[in-house]
C-alpha cells in the first residue's frame, strides 16, 4: 500500500511515540496502534495498524504484534521513545517485555562493537550490566494514560456499586418507558443518559441531567411515585460540586494532543478547584486519590524532562525539583540528545563524537610532539550545549497559559539540540484518546449491515480512513502522471488517459477526469468554468464530422479509447443541436474533431425506461440545466444517496456499466426503472 510507503518515509530516522490500545466489535478483537511525532512545527497523529487479534491477548503475544507493525514500516525498537497505554495488566507487561527487547538489541550492539576481551574486561563486564540493564529499558518511557487514571482516581471514591448511583441508574432508565412519554414532550424536558463505563464521564452526565431538571422531576414523582428521587438529591448535588472540575479536566485532556505538562497543569488546575469546595463528604476522598494517582504518572522520565523543559514549572527558584533530580534529568535529556544524533546523523554540524568527550592524554602527546594544536570546536559545542541545559532552571517564570511549544519553536536556531529534544518531549501523548477514536470508527466501518468484511479489507480501509490527512498525498502519488496526455488550449489544459475496467467491453469511449487549469485572462477557476460552458459537465462532446463544426480552429493531443487505442485530436469547434424535447436550438461548445470517432457523442437529454423497456419519462437540457418532463402530476422516489454530484456525473459520456448502476439505485413504486441518455447522431 502506498500510503505505508509514505508513513514509513515519514518516520525514517525518527524517535516516535506509540500509543496502544485493543477493543472489540462484532466478536473481533482489533488492537490498535497509534504513532505521534512532530513534523515540522506540528504534531502529527498516525495509525499504524487496526490489527485483528485471534489469540489470547498476553503480554507476549501483543509485544509481538507490536514489533511486527513496526518491521512493516522499516522501525526498530531503537526508535521507540515512549509508549501510552492504559493500565490494564496486560498493557503495562508489554510495555516491559518492549522494554527487554530493546535491552538484548543494545546488547547485541554492546558485544559486537567489543570485540575480544581479556578477563579482567570480561569481569568489569558482569559488574555493570545490571546497570546497563536498567539504562536500557528505562530508555522506552512508559507513559500511563491520564484520562483513564483521572477515571480511576474518581471511581476511587464514587463507582458503579455505590447504592446511590444504581438508583439514579435505575430512574433513569425507567425514565425510557412509553407510559412517560408524553410528560416528557409536555415540559420539553430531555431523558437523563444512562452512563456507560466506555464513557468517561458518564456518571457525571447522568447526575448533571437530574440536577438541571430537579423542578421536573420533583414534579414527575408527584404523578409517579416510582420516580421519587426525594432521597437522593443531597447526593446529587454533592456529586455534582466535587465532580464538575475533574469532567472539566478530563474534556480538555480529550483533545486531539494534551503533552505531558499541559496534562499536569489541567490535573493541578482541577485539584485546586476540587480543594475549594466546601462542606462536601467527597472531597477529602477525592484530593487523596487525585494526589496519589498523580504520583504513579510522575515516574516517567519523558514527563519529568517535560516539567524540566517547561518554564512555567522549572524557572528560577522552583522548588519542583530537588538538586540531585536535576541532574539526572539533565542526563535524561543529554541521553535523549545522543539517541536523536544516532538516528540522525546529518541534524547537526557535531559529529559522532559523544557530547562529554574531551582531549585524552594521547592527544596531549601528540601535541608535544608534533605541535600545533587541537580542534576544540566539538567540545565547545558539547560544552554549550550543557550549558543551555544546565541554564533551563535559571529561567523567569511564565504564566500557567504560557504556549511551551511556541516557546521552543522559537528558540530552533538558538538551541537547535534542545530545540530538538522538546520536539520528541513534547509530542509524548499524556492519553491515548485517538486509539478511542479509532475504535469509534471501527465501528461505523464494521457495522451491523457489514460484519462480513475480510481481515485485510477492513485493515485496508481503517487505514485509509484513519490516516486521511495523508490521503491527498497518496494519490499525488499512485499514477506516474508523466504517462497521460496534455492537451494545450487557450483556455484550458487537460489531462486524460483512458482505462478499460472491463476487457470484454469495446464498445464506449472512458474519460477519466478533465482537470481546469487558469488560462491567459481568466482570474479564477470559477470565471474559468463558465466561459469554458457548463454543457460539457466536464465530458467533452465528440465528434467525426467536420461539416457539423463552426468557428473551427486548430487542436492537438490524443484522446484513448477501449476500442481504437490512441485516437487524434485534430480540430476544435461549436454545433447547434435540435432537440425533440425544446423549441430552442441548444449551442454545444468545445466539441472536438476526431476522424477516428466510430460514432458522435453530442448529449441532448435522457430517457428513463422500465424493465420492460418502456419509456416513462424523458428529459432534456434547458437553460443549462437537465430537466425531467412531466405532463401529469406523478411521484419520482430516489435514494438518498444519490447526490447532485452522482448526478453530474451519470448525464456525461458514461458507459454501459455507470448506467446499469444508476438503475440498480434508482426505483419507481419499488419497480426498477433505468436511465439512459439519449445521444444526437451526426450523418
Amino acid at each position: 500500500m502506498r500510503l505505508k510507503e509514505i508513513l514509513k518515509e515519514e518516520m525514517h530516522g525518527k524517535l516516535i511515540c506509540l500509543k496502544v490500545d485493543s477493543a472489540a466489535r462484532h466478536n473481533r478483537h482489533i488492537l490498535g496502534i497509534n504513532v505521534q511525532y512532530a513534523v515540522g512545527d506540528k504534531v502529527v497523529i498516525r495509525t499504524l495498524g487496526m490489527i485483528q487479534v485471534k489469540e489470547s491477548q498476553t503480554a507476549t503475544f501483543l509485544k509481538s504484534k507490536v514489533m511486527e507493525t513496526l518491521a512493516e514500516y522499516g522501525l526498530s525498537v531503537e526508535q521507540i521513545f515512549s509508549v501510552t497505554c492504559d493500565n490494564g495488566a496486560n498493557m503495562l507487561a508489554t510495555v516491559r517485555k518492549l522494554k527487554h527487547e530493546l535491552e538484548l538489541t543494545l546488547f547485541e550492539k554492546t558485544d559486537g562493537d567489543d570485540g575480544e576481551e581479556g578477563q579482567s574486561a570480561e569481569e568489569s563486564k558482569r559488574d555493570i550490566s545490571e546497570e546497563l540493564c536498567i539504562e536500557f529499558q528505562e530508555r522506552i518511557n512508559l507513559v500511563r494514560c491520564a484520562v483513564h487514571t483521572l477515571q480511576l482516581a474518581i471511581l476511587d471514591v464514587v463507582n458503579k456499586s455505590n447504592e446511590s448511583v444504581k438508583s439514579l441508574t435505575d430512574v433513569a432508565k425507567k425514565c425510557k418507558n412509553v407510559k412517560y412519554r408524553t410528560f416528557f414532550e409536555f415540559h420539553t424536558a430531555s431523558y437523563p443518559p444512562v452512563w456507560s463505563q466506555t464513557r468517561w464521564g458518564g456518571i457525571f452526565k447522568m447526575v448533571e441531567s437530574f440536577k438541571d431538571q430537579k423542578v421536573f422531576f420533583t414534579t414527575l414523582a408527584d404523578q409517579f411515585p416510582e420516580l421519587d428521587l426525594s432521597s437522593l438529591w443531597t447526593f446529587v448535588d454533592h456529586y455534582y460540586d466535587a465532580f464538575k472540575p475533574l469532567y472539566i479536566c478530563t474534556k480538555k485532556m480529550q483533545e486531539s494532543h494534551v503533552s505531558l505538562p499541559d496534562f499536569y497543569m489541567a490535573w493541578l488546575m482541577a485539584t485546586s478547584e476540587v480543594q475549594k469546595v466546601t462542606d462536601n463528604p467527597f472531597v477529602p476522598a477525592l484530593i487523596q486519590s487525585l494526589r496519589t494517582r498523580l504520583d504513579a504518572l510522575r515516574h516517567s522520565r519523558a514527563f519529568k524532562m517535560g516539567l524540566f523543559l517547561d518554564p512555567r514549572f522549572n524557572y528560577h527558584a522552583s522548588k519542583l525539583f530537588t538538586g540531585d533530580e536535576k541532574e539526572e534529568i539533565q542526563r535524561y535529556i543529554t541521553e535523549t540528545w545522543e539517541r536523536i544524533r544516532q538516528l540522525e546523523p546529518t541534524s547537526t554540524n557535531m559529529n559522532n563524537e559523544s557530547l562529554s568527550g574531551s582531549t585524552d592524554e594521547f592527544d596531549q602527546y601528540l601535541t608535544e610532539m608534533f605541535g600545533g594544536s587541537m580542534d576544540t570546536s566539538i567540545q565547545e559545542n558539547a560544552t554549550n550545549f550543557l550549558q543551555q541545559v544546565k541554564s533551563l532552571d535559571l529561567e523567569p517564570r511564565q504564566n500557567h497559559n504560557y504556549n511551551v511549544w511556541n516557546h521552543w519553536l522559537r528558540r530552533k536556531t538558538t538551541h537547535p539540540e534542545l530545540h530538538a529534544v522538546a520536539m520528541i518531549v513534547l509530542s509524548t501523548p499524556s492519553n491515548q484518546v485517538s486509539v478511542e477514536r479509532s475504535f469509534s470508527a471501527l465501528g461505523l466501518v464494521l457495522s451491523n449491515l457489514r460484519t462480513g468484511l475480510a481481515e485485510e479489507t477492513l485493515a485496508n480501509i481503517l487505514m485509509i480512513k484513519l490516516n486521511k490527512n495523508l490521503f491527498q498525498k497518496t494519490i499525488q502519488s499512485v499514477y506516474n502522471w508523466k504517462e497521460y496526455v496534455e492537451i494545450s488550449g487557450d483556455e484550458t489544459s487537460m489531462i486524460r488517459k483512458a482505462k478499460d475496467r472491463n476487457a470484454g467491453s469495446v464498445r464506449n469511449l472512458v474519460t477519466l477526469r478533465r482537470i481546469v487549469k487558469p488560462g491567459p485572462g481568466i482570474k479564477n477557476h470559477r470565471n474559468e468554468a463558465d466561459r469554458i460552458g457548463n454543457e460539457t459537465h466536464f465530458a467533452p462532446h465528440l465528434t467525426n464530422n467536420k461539416q457539423l463544426l463552426e468557428n473551427l480552429r486548430e487542436a492537438n493531443g490524443s484522446i484513448y479509447a477501449a476500442n481504437k487505442g490512441v485516437m487524434k485530436i485534430v480540430a476544435e469547434g461549436s454545433t447547434k443541436l435540435q432537440p425533440t424535447c425544446n423549441p430552442d436550438a441548444i449551442e454545444v461548445r468545445n466539441v472536438e474533431l476526431i476522424p477516428e470517432l466510430a460514432v458522435n457523442l453530442l448529449k441532448t437529454g435522457f430517457e428513463v425506461v422500465n424493465p420492460s423497456g418502456k419509456v416513462i419519462a424523458t428529459g432534456c437540457r434547458s437553460n443549462e440545466l437537465y430537466k425531467l418532463e412531466q405532463k401529469s402530476s406523478k411521484a419520482y422516489a430516489c435514494s438518498p444517496r444519490i447526490t447532485a454530484k452522482l448526478w453530474h456525473q451519470w448525464m456525461g459520456h458514461l458507459s454501459f456499466g455507470s448506467l446499469a448502476k444508476l438503475k440498480n439505485l434508482c426505483r419507481r413504486e419499488a419497480n426498477e426503472i433505468a436511465i439512459q441518455p439519449r445521444w444526437f447522431t451526426g450523418q
